[in-house]
Order: structure tokens, then sequence, then C-alpha cells
């Protein structure tokens, strides 16, 4: 786990779960082969998402239909690449 982020961030597991708080402008790039990937977003920030999970969930509580997923304001992007093998992707309110 890793608390607020900024900036480009790269996290790795192979057998174990990512979980960030994303504050400021991010680009993430998070990637486990059995675990679980979280990312929880503070108010302001423009989400943007590339999710994969081979046989786990994927899952939002930010509304990501739109060309450019706003979260509570027109703030800075977030940029988030998320793939797991066998593991849930979850994006959420900080």
């Amino acid at each position: 786990a890793v608390g607020s982020v900024a900036g480009t961030t790269k996290l790795q597991s192979v057998s174990g779960d990512v979980d960030i708080t994303v504050g400021a402008a991010t680009t993430a790039n998070l990637h486990t082969v059995s675990g679980d990937v979280t990312v929880k977003v503070v108010s302001g920030l423009r989400v943007h998402v590339n999710a994969h999970s081979l046989s786990g969930d994927l899952r939002s509580d930010i509304d990501l239909t739109t060309k450019h997923s706003v979260h509570e304001g027109c703030g800075d992007d977030v940029n988030i690449e998320a793939k797991t093998v066998s593991g849930d992707v979850t994006i959420k309110h900080a």
C-alpha cells in the first residue's frame, strides 16, 4: 500500500495486492499477477482508466462512462493503467 502519489508511479507485484491513493495529477502503471489493484482518487481530478483482469472483477465508484470522466470537478488528469491476471481492479473515492 502506498499513501498519496503524484507524478509517474509504477508498482508491480507477483503475489500481492497493490493499493494507492491518488492526490494530484498522476500516471499510474499498476500490475499484479495474483492480487487486487485498488486506486482511491481524491476529489477534483479527471480520471482516465485502462484496466484489465483475466479472471477478476472490474469495479468503479467513479463514473467512467464519459470520454473524460470527471470526479467532482475539472482539475488535473489521473491516468490509470491497471492489470492483473487473477485479481480485482477497483477505482473508488478517497
